[in-house]
């Protein structure tokens, strides 16, 4: 180690020895799923550096968790209202005070937004899983 400390030029050391990274290197090129990340400063530095970024996709996950559960939870409050309008029109209907009226494009814009939310939600949920599963491997 002495003698690649003091080496005055340029070395490739391919090496998984984390005492010779702490102690010898300074820029480290990380090969993972055929891509090159390139990062100057030390061993330990780049250590750092991934548990920050794997802990902001956990984050991020977390958040889009509750998001997820917050919209289910808001589309259960919603469907109670419809049940709860929906027998109360047509009570209204069966006494005459209301006309009939059957609106199923409404109905079909309503459960297509809702659909495409959830699976806006999912992708983005699986695109940081994969990402976090790449962190995990490295």
């Amino acid at each position: 180690m002495r003698m690649l400390q003091s080496y005055p030029g340029t070395l490739i050391v391919v090496s998984h020895d984390t005492e010779l990274l702490r102690n010898c290197i300074d820029t480290l090129w990380h090969i993972d799923h055929g891509k090159i990340h390139v990062f100057s400063g030390n061993y330990d530095d780049y250590i750092r550096e991934l548990r920050g970024r794997r802990a902001s996709i956990e984050q991020e996950l977390a958040r889009l968790d509750r998001q997820k559960k917050d919209m289910h939870h808001d589309l259960m409050k919603e469907q109670k209202r419809a049940a709860k309008s929906k027998t109360k029109g047509e009570k209204s209907i069966h006494q005459r005070k209301w006309p009939t009226v059957v609106s199923n494009a409404k109905a079909g814009r309503a459960e297509e937004t809702s659909g495409r939310k959830k699976s806006a939600i999912d992708h983005k949920k699986q695109d940081l899983t994969d990402r976090l599963f790449k962190f995990a491997l490295a």
